[in-house]
């Protein structure tokens, strides 16, 4: 590990459920069960966002204006070339894809579930919306360029739920500021929740999809994200799913502040040294920059965080 790490929250790991004391358990159980499961997750289709079929998906948005009028509203805004606005749902999922439109109203399903009487603001929740849509996008995009989506086809509903703990904080009795939310530096993130909380994200998003009883390997990927941030990693299979799903994780945070940061910009931060480090010793470091040049994934990043 790099030098400038000496003052990250772990050397090998972080806290796991069974560290907390039986007090605290209790109090973020209470918290994790008050989340109901989104509809996204309830279709005979599958278990996760990603098996679903595109009549279920058009049922899903024209059911709830609210997501009907955000369709359109990114499709409008995200539109190349079009001589007339897009006025109907069914032309917006032509005009966006399948993929973000499956981005997006998750996205917005997750904002609604963890709205219901939590107390969280609208702005932290608005955040996470945004955030949720644009980490699944960029894994989409991330896993597609190099050849992993096949086998792991969970990647994206790993990202879309990544930060859900996050959310869990914001329940707490001390909620944490929506800024902390875009941090663009992971292990100050961590230690700020180890320190603020005893708990950390990652660890409240693991138990809320074992509260969902979301199929493995999601609850093991979610529970893992953060290792490729802090540790050298061996470059086994398993470890280059999770380093790409870190760097499209935390992509997103740095791309709600700055837009068109590059990855160069993005890993050339002291806190991203590690996760560098095992990108290139994973050979993904040039595969990620060459998805970054494409129009497409930029396009699609920018509505998905509309």
């Amino acid at each position: 590990m790099t030098e400038d790490r000496t003052s990250s929250p772990t050397v090998n790991r972080l806290p796991g459920w069974d560290d907390l004391g039986a007090e605290t358990r209790t109090e973020w159980e209470s918290l994790i069960s008050r989340i109901s499961l989104p509809p996204m997750y309830k279709h005979s289709a599958g278990s996760t966002a990603d098996n679903f079929r595109p009549k279920e998906l058009a049922a899903d948005i024209e059911a709830d204006p609210v997501i009907s009028g955000t369709i359109i509203a990114v499709a409008n805004s995200a539109k190349i070339g079009l001589s007339s606005p897009i006025m109907t749902v069914d032309r917006a999922i032509v005009h966006l894809g399948f993929n973000l439109i499956v981005s997006i109203i998750s996205s917005y399903q997750l904002q609604q579930a963890l709205a219901s009487g939590q107390g969280v603001s609208r702005e932290f929740l608005d955040l996470i919306r945004r955030w949720s849509a644009t980490a699944r996008t960029a894994t989409l995009h991330f896993f597609k360029r190099a050849s992993m989506l096949d086998r792991h086809e969970e990647a994206p509903t790993v990202a879309l739920l990544a930060r859900l703990g996050t959310v869990i904080l914001a329940m707490s009795s001390n909620p944490p500021r929506s800024s902390y939310l875009t941090l663009p530096d992971e292990p100050a993130r961590l230690q700020h929740e180890l320190a603020e909380f005893s708990v950390t994200s990652p660890l409240l998003s693991g138990r809320l999809v074992r509260h969902w009883t979301l199929p493995e390997p999601i609850p093991s990927m979610v529970d893992n994200l953060w290792k490729p941030v802090l540790l050298d990693l061996e470059p086994t299979e398993e470890h280059r799913a999770l380093t790409l799903l870190a760097l499209s994780v935390n992509l997103a945070d740095t791309y709600m502040n700055y837009s068109r940061v590059t990855p160069e910009e993005f890993l050339g931060r002291n806190a991203y040294q590690t996760l560098a480090a095992n990108l290139a010793k994973m050979e993904l470091l040039e595969i990620v920059n060459d998805t970054w040049e494409s129009k497409l994934m930029q396009r699609e990043l920018e509505a998905a965080s509309y």
